[in-house]
């Protein structure tokens, strides 16, 4: 019964070294910092009109700022802009490509669809995505 116990204890270790050595170098160690995001604005104010005919707006808030998207007449999306590749890296923001239907990091080159998933690596973590209701004309993004 004790040999037992000792391979088994054995085999459990060789297996947690395993998983451990199994994560790629390039992967991120770090992740994005949290900050509190408690954002309210009105949908109606000319300033976010873009969100209305583009279909998106940058906003400050979060780490390097916060990306909101207009996905349904009644649905928003606000995403951190800071990269889950490498977020402590300076370069690591991601935008709204020009031609919006995707999102990219131009530092790692790292592509995004509109609900935050990734379509192109390295990333391998969704962007973080934060907590959007609507209260009449105003909308709110909290985590």
């Amino acid at each position: 019964m004790k040999k037992i116990k000792i391979n088994l204890l054995v085999l459990c270790s060789f297996l947690l070294l395993i998983a451990a050595g199994c994560s790629s170098e390039d992967e991120p160690r770090t992740e994005i910092p949290f900050v509190t995001v408690d954002v309210e604005f009105n949908l109606q104010d000319l300033r976010y009109q873009e969100l209305h005919t583009n279909g998106w707006i940058y906003m400050n808030g979060g780490v390097r700022g916060l990306i909101i998207i207009k996905d349904s007449n009644n649905r928003y999306l606000a995403f951190e802009r800071t990269c889950p590749y490498h977020p402590q890296e300076s370069c690591a923001q991601v935008e709204v490509h020009s031609s919006g239907f995707y999102m990219i990091d131009d530092c790692c080159g790292s592509r995004f669809d509109k609900a935050g998933n990734v379509t192109t690596g390295p990333a391998q973590q969704p962007l973080l995505q934060y907590t959007t209701y609507q209260n009449g004309n105003y909308l709110i993004i909290r985590n």
